[in-house]
């Protein structure tokens, strides 16, 4: 049902300014369930669209047309950041999706009578490969780095156990809360994980016994409920997406690997390294939490342990070789 601001909006329609039709499109989102964080980056998106419109003269939804929707895609391969930069290719996606997802809003409402947006030219995904992926025994470096003497310490590592183990997400990692852990079975609720979906993963007795030494040394500053967040700052509230990058980057460099990678890189070494023991694909993929098969595939690709094994094992050129230097 809409709220009443919205069927104020709507009833004017053909006079409502894209700003007030922005605001009452994040509004349906927001109450249809979409996450906060998205309806975020939604909100930046359609204001920077809706500014480019205003420039253009498009100010209402009479004015809309193809065209402005063409147009502004176009105008966003040109686009260029502070630093000069252009927007990589799923950047300019994510933010078209936005658009999309506007124009489509705008058909359903019957605020227009056709759903213009749907021949605006979409960036086609780039399914990128991780440009350096740690090692088991690289991660296990990394591990051993926080003074889990210290309840800061232990708390970080119990961290990094959770993102090695599970393969979680950053966001998704800081609202883990007390009542999420299975103990007795080992695995793990994550709530609302992208795309708004909840999957429940396993998690290693290892990791088990990190993040219970963790909550035993900060048994005293805690309320012991289970919606409390189950990792906290120093202050005792819940600890941020970028306190995250921040301690897992700290570690990570002073285990002086020579690589770049935070959060997200123990996701891709978990996934390698399960790959590469022989994982199956669609079982991963359901522990990742992809929508889509094809972006667990692209591990496979990273996964080459396997490969070198039969290449080595029954390429005609390789025996050849050896069997020049064994002379």
């Amino acid at each position: 049902m809409n709220s009443p601001s919205l069927s104020v909006t709507l009833r004017h329609a053909s006079t409502a300014s894209l700003r007030d039709l922005r605001a009452a499109f994040l509004d349906h989102e927001l109450a249809a369930g979409l996450s906060p964080r998205t309806v975020s980056g939604w909100s930046s998106y359609l204001a920077r669209f809706v500014a480019w419109a205003e420039i253009s003269g498009c100010r209402s939804a009479v004015d809309l047309s193809p065209d402005v929707f063409e147009s502004f895609a176009i105008w966003l391969t040109s686009y260029r950041t502070h630093a000069g930069l252009p927007l990589g290719t799923n950047t300019r996606r994510v933010r078209l999706v936005a658009i999309r997802a506007f124009g489509k809003w705008l058909f359903r409402q019957q605020v227009l009578s056709v759903d213009l947006a749907t021949t605006m030219p979409m960036p086609r995904v780039e399914q990128q490969l991780p440009r350096q992926v740690f090692t088991p025994t690289e991660v296990e470096r990394v591990l051993t780095q926080p003074r889990v003497t210290k309840v800061q310490g232990c708390r970080d590592r119990a961290i990094m156990e959770l993102f090695y183990t599970c393969g979680i997400r950053r966001t998704e990692l800081v609202n883990l809360r007390m009542g999420d852990l299975d103990w007795d079975r080992h695995l793990l609720l994550i709530r609302r994980g992208k795309g708004g979906k909840d999957r429940i993963v396993p998690i290693s007795p290892r990791s088990v016994l990190w993040v219970k030494r963790y909550l035993r040394r900060s048994q005293r500053h805690r309320r012991q409920t289970t919606d409390e967040a189950l990792f906290t700052s120093n202050r005792g509230t819940s600890i941020s997406s970028k306190h995250c990058s921040s301690l897992v980057t700290g570690y990570r460099k002073r285990a002086g690997l020579g690589k770049a990678g935070s959060c997200h890189a123990f996701r891709h070494a978990m996934a390698t390294g399960m790959l590469d023991n022989g994982a199956d694909i669609r079982c991963l993929q359901e522990i990742l939490g992809h929508a889509c098969l094809q972006t667990t595939q692209i591990y496979t690709q990273v996964s080459v342990r396997r490969l070198q094994e039969v290449h080595a094992r029954t390429h005609p050129g390789n025996k050849k070789r050896t069997q020049f230097l064994d002379r």
